[in-house]
């Protein structure tokens, strides 16, 4: 008996193979089969679809090789938008009435004309195979398929994975250079395998660019003895690349400049005419720029087709051709769009949009400190001293304006710096702030604001009517007011002046801004009221800034009362001369005040009105309701600073106290009102008044006809704020308080805050209203067009985010400055600019979209007025409807467009005049007479042979009784056929 050491077995373990493990290629096909069977039952997703196509892509591995694996379906040809179909429903031949069933890839229309113009596809497969349905794996790591071994076994899984499944459409695998776009396919079904192979040369011999030669080539593959003669489809494709002046697209472009000079300019009877029009529509969207800077069109297409032909009827070889394209029987054209391209509007917002990368300010730009020179001979004043240097060196801006009497102003930059080289000349700033901006500032307004800012732009178009209509939720600014004209004006110099043009402007912004507060001028171009927060947060600072000057010019209207009114005592003189300390509220009543501060108290003040019959409890007097301050106006930022500041007092018992003696600040003054309206009354009675509902009345009444009660639950608690704050308020009316709304600080720390504005700030202030103003822009150029033209339905959607989150990001940071910040803050502000990033993109690359498509449409219609552009882009629409085609598309009008009549038809002589011309225009002649298309950029033959099952077929070879097909793609320098070659596989 032989002994076996452990060494023998050790080694027969180690060269042991487990045929039971799967291999590399299994799990490369079973990877394979559980991607198609999963497509297969998978239902439709919006997101899969692109441009009338569902295409999905997974990735997988083979021997840790990765591989990319798609698939493509059109929804175009009237399948069911279901991916869970399978495609096991055959159909017979269109010609006979017996014979094999056909898979649908191979069961296409006899008619191969159908087949051109070829329609837009997201892969070359398509159009080469004409192919509706498709799979192809390509490599997806560092190099490409090279190995004809490998591309073999890849095709042989493809083939197992498609019988597995059940799968009815080919398979293909890339091969060579991806560039190269060479393919190898498979398909198997209904006992027929089809073979998908391709030929990709540069150079060929010369018989094989003609007819003849193609049909030579398809004959050695499919045989000669062929019952039914091969059908044939013949395309010659012509490019002009170059637009001669005649039919060149041009977009006017509106120097904005010149534009507002040249109304200035004319005269009065003119500027009348024009101030009308302007405010029908004031909101100056035709300042903005649109269009492109070059034909929207790259180049024209030119087709001719015979598209369906047999071989026995055309003859085209080297020394003869029936292919005459004046003779052809189908003439198309088309037309490439520019894709490098730039249109005006998108480029002024990109360029504003990009300012948000600067944080230069104001200062760094312009060269100067603002307000803090250090001259001998210039001085600057504080933020609370008065602009009252008369003899100032300082070169001076506005002139004097009769009706407002303007004084002398001081530029915020040095003279000796910024003299010589200003961004805006003088002249132009006059027109820009004293015209524009601030039309009351002359005794002719050339361009004056609305009476209200509620006003629609009015279209034609309802859907463009509702659309505007619905973009009531933006936050940007009231169409037509001062924050809107500066938005379209900073856009205006932020492309002809950069970065010196929007400071120049910001800091003159500033000086008459400064000069309205301290003249007590009121803002013109605003709404009344305090700051609208549904506005975004410019507008609301110009709000405010009115209601400083608003609050200050009532002020000093009742102390010119008092001076100019009675005799009144020496010691009321000198109280009033006190006045700048409190805040004045309106007094109708005219009391009959003592000398003394008790005597005053002891007499009622500062009454209203009656409070209905409502009597005091312990007095029986009339209960009056008392003349109070207004709550303080407040905007955003402030309202955020505020919230806080609570916050960072705490909770301790200090804190907390600090907390309500800020919050109770309006209810002391409110209470103090009361007192001194209502001598005798008690904390009843003001709860009776300013908030009935913690006043619990009974059936009972008192006998001054009061009806009796309590105070709510509320009220009565220990250490509620009311009783206390009503313990320490003493009588003293409205009038006499402390200003519960410091106009000279607000206005103040207003100025002071446009001072420190950088350019990022500037661009999203601004851009809120820019972006609002855009979109109208759009709608306006849409409403002009005589055909329709789609706007999607996601700019109001985007343009509402954007302007929201735009203001929550100014707000956030400006609080970040305020009150420091945390981990917190910053992941939020990077949040927020991340989601203003997606917004601004999703909302830009929508107007582009419309933008570019109103100039495509113009130019078209431009260059070819005779065709009815409104039918073709109806049709479009229509296929795109009854596909399901998603709302975005790359281009507007169809690949090619079929010129009724061909060449004897307007349009057609029209294309020989284009290509004609530019010939002269290659050749430097002003005309060719005997003009011939030359030699086709591109020629197009597809072979097909599709039998007939009778008689005659008995007995045929297999690939005589399958449809075969082979097209050829010849060009200068390549040479390109895609055949399909079909046979069986089963014994019937």
């Amino acid at each position: 008996m032989m002994d076996i050491s452990e060494d023998d077995i050790q080694d027969e373990d180690e060269h042991f193979q487990d045929f039971t493990t799967a291999s590399d290629w299994e799990f490369f096909t079973a990877s394979l089969e559980n991607l198609l069977a999963e497509w297969q039952a998978k239902p439709v997703e919006s997101e899969n679809i692109h441009h009338n196509w569902v295409v999905l892509h997974e990735k997988t591995l083979f021997a840790e090789f990765p591989f990319k694996v798609s698939y493509y379906k059109s929804l175009g040809s009237g399948q069911e938008s279901s991916m869970g179909l399978k495609f096991t429903d055959c159909i017979k031949p269109i010609i006979g009435s017996s014979g094999p069933y056909l898979p649908l890839y191979l069961a296409s229309p006899d008619d191969i004309g159908k087949e051109f113009p070829p329609q837009m596809a997201p892969h070359i497969l398509s159009e080469l195979f004409y192919l509706k349905e498709f799979g192809v794996i390509s490599s997806s790591g560092a190099e490409p398929i090279l190995s004809e071994s490998r591309l073999k076994v890849l095709l042989s899984s493809a083939c197992i994975a498609l019988n597995n499944t059940n799968s009815n459409f080919p398979i293909f695998i890339q091969f060579h250079h991806w560039n190269q776009n060479y393919f190898c396919g498979v398909a198997d079904s209904s006992g027929i395998r089809t073979s998908f192979q391709m030929i990709h040369l540069k150079h060929v011999a010369k018989q094989y660019k003609y007819l003849a030669g193609l049909l030579e080539l398809f004959k050695s593959k499919i045989g000669t003895n062929l019952p039914t003669p091969i059908g044939l489809s013949v395309h010659f494709f012509y490019t002009m690349n170059t637009w001669h002046t005649d039919y060149t697209f041009e977009s006017e472009y509106l120097d904005v400049l010149e534009f507002l000079k040249g109304i200035d300019n004319q005269s009065d009877s003119e500027n009348e005419t024009e101030a009308s029009s302007w405010n029908g529509y004031h909101a100056f969207t035709n300042l903005l720029p649109f269009g492109c800077s070059d034909d929207p069109f790259k180049s024209l297409s030119f087709a001719v087709g015979w598209p369906s032909l047999t071989e026995n009827v055309v003859v085209d070889t080297q020394t003869y051709s029936d292919l005459d394209p004046d003779q052809a029987p189908d003439w198309f054209f088309g037309l490439k769009p520019n894709s490098n391209l730039d249109f005006r509007l998108d480029q002024m917002l990109e360029t504003f949009w990009k300012l948000q990368e600067e944080n230069k300010t104001i200062e760094n730009i312009l060269g100067k400190n603002l307000g803090k020179g250090k001259s001998s001979d210039t001085q600057y004043m504080s933020a609370l001293d008065k602009l009252a240097l008369g003899n100032s060196p300082l070169p001076v801006v506005n002139q004097v304006i009769t009706n407002v009497n303007r004084a002398q102003k001081q530029l915020l930059f040095s003279p000796l710096q910024y003299l010589d080289l200003a961004p805006i000349e003088q002249g132009d700033l006059d027109v820009i702030l004293l015209q524009y901006l601030f039309p009351d500032a002359s005794a002719k307004a050339k361009y004056p604001y609305p009476e209200v800012f509620d006003k629609l732009p009015e279209f034609e178009n309802p859907e463009l009517q509702s659309f505007v209509e619905g973009l009531q939720g933006v936050k940007s600014a009231p169409m037509g007011s001062l924050t809107w004209r500066l938005a379209i004006i900073l856009s205006y110099y932020s492309n002809v002046a950069g970065f010196g043009g929007i400071a120049h402007i910001w800091a003159e912004l500033i000086l008459e801004l400064r000069y309205r507060w301290e003249n007590s001028i009121l803002i013109s171009g605003l709404e009344t009221g305090p700051p609208n927060s549904g506005t975004c947060l410019l507008n609301q600072k110009f709000q405010m800034l009115n209601c400083c000057i608003g609050k200050k010019l009532a002020r000093e209207k009742k102390e010119l009362e008092n001076a100019s009114g009675s005799n009144e005592p020496e010691s009321r003189m000198e109280e009033d001369s006190e006045e700048d300390e409190f805040f004045d509220c309106e007094d109708d009543l005219v009391d009959s005040e003592g000398q003394g501060t008790q005597g005053r108290l002891q007499k009622p003040s500062g009454r209203l009105k009656k409070c209905g019959r409502l009597r005091l409890l312990k007095t029986g007097e009339p209960l009056y309701i008392p003349l109070t301050q207004d709550p303080a106006p407040m905007t955003e930022d402030g309202f955020e600073e505020q919230t806080k500041m609570l916050v960072e007092l705490g909770d301790d018992v200090d804190g907390m106290e600090k907390r309500a003696k800020l919050m109770s600040a309006s209810l002391a003054s409110d209470m103090q009102s009361f007192k001194a309206a209502n001598p005798g009354c008690i904390l009843e009675d003001f709860v009776r008044w300013y908030s009935p509902r913690d006043w619990i009345e009974n059936e009972n009444t008192d006998e001054y006809g009061n009806k009796t009660g309590e105070l709510s639950i509320r009220m009565k608690m220990p250490g509620n704020l009311w009783i206390d704050v009503w313990s320490m308020a003493t009588p003293v009316p409205a009038r006499r308080q402390k200003r519960l709304f410091d106009d000279t600080k607000e206005a103040e720390n207003i100025l002071f805050w446009m001072r420190g504005r950088t350019l990022r700030d500037i661009s999203q202030l601004i851009f809120p209203c820019l972006a609002h103003a855009s979109t109208l822009k759009i709608l306006e150029e849409v409403d002009k067009l005589t055909v329709e033209c789609k706007v999607p339905s996601t700019i109001s959607q985007h343009l509402t985010q954007l302007t929201r989150s735009l203001g929550d990001d100014l707000i956030r940071n400006q609080s970040t400055t305020s009150f420091g910040t945390d981990s917190a803050t910053d992941m939020d502000s990077f949040i927020n600019k991340y989601d203003s990033n997606t917004y601004k993109i999703g909302l830009l690359n929508s107007l582009l979209q419309v933008e570019r498509e109103v100039c495509q449409i113009r130019s078209f219609q431009q260059k070819f007025s005779e065709i009815d552009l409104k039918r073709i882009l109806k049709k479009e629409s229509t296929d795109n409807e009854e596909s399901k085609i998603s709302s975005s598309r790359p281009y507007l009008l169809p690949n090619y467009i079929k010129i009724e009549g061909g060449y004897g038809s307007p349009i057609g002589q029209k294309i020989r005049d284009i290509f004609r011309k530019e010939v002269s225009i290659h050749d430097l002649a002003e005309s060719v007479n005997e003009f011939k298309f030359g030699e086709p950029m591109k020629k197009v033959f597809v072979l097909k042979y599709i039998p007939v099952y009778n008689n005659k077929t008995i007995g045929q070879s297999s690939e005589a009784l399958l449809p075969q097909r082979m097209s050829c793609c010849l060009k200068k320098d390549e040479f390109k056929v895609a055949g399909t070659f079909s046979m069986r596989t089963d014994l019937g």
